[in-house]
């Protein structure tokens, strides 16, 4: 063997086993899905809501949930014009409120009544309706479909049909493992930067390219105001310590970086109480089952399990419109070995 190749093998074992990162910015999805982040503006690892207590409020971007999505009184991708506006790898049910674009499941449909759907319904097993609503588009159903009298149906009913879905099962397993990995990685990265807290300011200074910042859950909690200041170019994962987790108001000001290069991310947490406020910050805490009663999240909302009722206005984190390379992660100095080969054995629940 040549010192050519052999140098070729050691470089390729040490990034399989210190770099899972990488895999973590490297969707297998075909486009539009190649970026989760810049696809849903909201997404859970489990579910949304739950049929006896739906989420409520509303979601200016798509929506999905690798388990079952609930909602009532809501308003569903009131922004983003994209073709779909929900994707469900379970059971949806859709109860009043407003869904604007296609809706597909995995499973089944139920329509409590009051809803209006704006777009075509497809799902894998059986859709119900009850009482009044209108569905702008059809309804292709895999199983059966029984609609109300008084349920408007604009594009007809199929029943027993082959459904094509554009994520399968595969796929929202594939989504959920990015998501995690690229939490895992993020978290697992050596801190560029020290956060200054000047009166609960937590100031951070950025410069170009990437930079990684560790803030502990209290200290978090406890500011006021996150501000983040550095050039356009810069990208910043700031890493939030802690695994049961409260947050308020935190009051996030951009100065030449933009919002949509800023992570606010979670690797250790699996409890999120929201005690309501606002956010301006894509947020990503895949393993945290997260309670957003009320309160305002701008940008990516990337969580466990969500209940609640919590608005989330459209936004995303674009990594600057670039994807880190392996390179970038080890000039960083991703940490300890055994601490992402521990992460990235965790499974989705």
């Amino acid at each position: 063997m040549s010192l050519h190749i052999k140098n070729s093998v050691v470089v390729a074992f040490v990034l399989s086993i210190a770099l899972p990162a990488v895999a973590a910015f490297a969707s297998t999805l075909a486009p539009p899905l190649a970026d989760p982040f810049g696809y849903f503006n909201v997404y859970s690892l489990k579910d949304i809501g739950t049929s006896n207590s739906p989420y409520t409020s509303d979601y200016q971007g798509i929506a999905g949930a690798a388990g079952n999505a609930s909602f009532n009184t809501f308003s569903l991708a009131d922004v983003d014009t994209r073709p779909y506006s929900l994707h469900a790898g379970g059971n949806i049910q859709l109860g009043g409120g407003t869904y604007h674009g296609n809706v597909e499941a995995l499973g089944n449909a139920v329509l409590p009544g009051g809803g209006s759907i704006f777009g075509d319904l497809t799902v894998g097993a059986n859709a119900t309706a009850s009482g009044g609503g209108t569905i702008s588009g059809a309804v292709v159903a895999g199983g059966t479909a029984n609609f109300s009298p008084s349920y408007t149906v604009s594009g007809g009913i199929t029943q027993h049909a082959t459904i094509n879905p554009v994520l399968d099962a595969g796929d929202y397993n594939d989504i959920s493992q990015f998501f995690l990995d690229t939490s895992a990685s993020i978290g697992a990265a050596a801190p560029t930067g020290v956060v200054v807290d000047k009166y609960g300011e937590l100031i951070l200074n950025a410069s170009s390219g990437v930079n990684v910042f560790n803030i502990d859950a209290d200290e978090y909690y406890g500011a006021w105001g996150a501000t983040v200041n550095g050039p356009a170019d810069a990208i910043v994962w700031v890493n939030i310590i802690g695994t049961s987790v409260n947050l308020d108001w935190t009051d996030w000001v951009y100065n030449g970086v933009g919002a949509g290069n800023v992570l606010l991310n979670f690797p250790d947490a699996t409890s999120i109480n929201f005690d309501g406020g606002g956010h301006a910050v894509n947020t990503l805490a895949p393993l945290a089952d997260v309670s957003f009663p009320y309160g305002l999240i701008t940008g990516n909302l990337i969580v466990g399990d969500l209940q609640g009722g919590g608005q989330v206005n459209l936004g995303f984190y674009d990594h600057g419109g670039e994807v880190p390379e392996p390179a970038t992660l080890i000039l960083l100095g991703v940490g300890s070995i055994g601490v992402i080969l521990k992460r990235k054995r965790q499974r989705i629940r």
